[in-house]
């Protein structure tokens, strides 16, 4: 994504803090603890790192992801929320605001945003809400595993892709540009990001990747199946990440 201003940007070089300690009572922040003070000397040095040249940072690039969600081994971006939005959420910089959201704009570069485009279709199990421009859900596509082609479910319910598979044989909406998404090590890069900046853009960022998380199931009533609801079927930690963000 990149940002539009009518009238010009605004001045970006503002610090603005918001009020940790309420966020967490509000249960939209895991409990952190609000009085942790992030050092001048790691702002400085993180924002610096950014501005390598190395740091690639247009539609489409990598940023700072790993661009490859299975590999194993700790990283800074695996947790409630990534390291830097958390710098952010801790000391409200301007340059951890910069970081967080350009990095929220690049994780599109992962192919998980699959838009209704069917009228009939609902969003939700009581077949109440009309999907239409929403993220795609499997409560009125049953059959369907989602972008999953092993099975892509009957006429009413598969979704139709244009484009060349990626590695694993599953769509690839981004010109097999090398981004592979899983579950059990799916950062959050978005809703933090939206309680900062209130930009509808990533609450639906996160709506989009919680809508792809319904998908993990296959259909039917098999051991591993979602049956007639939702079913987060994978290791542990990723039913942990599925049923948190979901």
């Amino acid at each position: 994504m990149r940002h539009v201003w009518l009238g010009g940007a605004p001045e970006q070089r503002v610090n603005r803090k918001r009020d940790m300690g309420y966020l967490v009572d509000t249960h939209y922040l895991p409990p952190y603890d609000p009085t942790v003070v992030v050092p001048e000397t790691v702002l400085a040095e993180r924002w610096a790192a950014w501005l390598t040249p190395g740091v690639h940072k247009r539609i489409g690039d990598e940023g700072w992801w790993n661009t490859s969600m299975p590999s194993p081994g700790e990283r800074c971006e695996i947790g409630w929320t990534t390291c830097w939005t958390k710098r952010l959420l801790d000391s409200g910089d301007w340059r951890m605001r910069e970081i967080a959201t350009v990095q929220a704009d690049l994780f599109g570069g992962f192919n998980a945003y699959y838009r209704e485009g069917n009228a009939l279709k609902f969003m939700d199990k009581a077949k109440a809400v009309r999907g239409l421009g929403f993220p795609v859900v499997p409560y009125d596509r049953m059959s369907s595993w989602g972008d999953d082609l092993r099975a892509p479910g009957n006429d009413a319910d598969k979704l139709n892709f244009a484009g060349p598979p990626d590695w694993y044989g599953n769509p690839e909406l981004f010109a097999r540009n090398g981004f592979q998404k899983d579950a059990a090590h799916r950062p959050a890069p978005d809703f933090a990001v939206y309680l900062d900046t209130g930009k509808f853009y990533y609450l639906e960022d996160a709506q989009f990747w919680a809508a792809q998380g319904m998908f993990s199931a296959p259909p039917g009533n098999g051991y591993n199946g979602r049956g007639l609801g939702v079913r987060a079927y994978d290791q542990v930690r990723a039913q942990a990440w599925l049923t948190g963000r979901s």
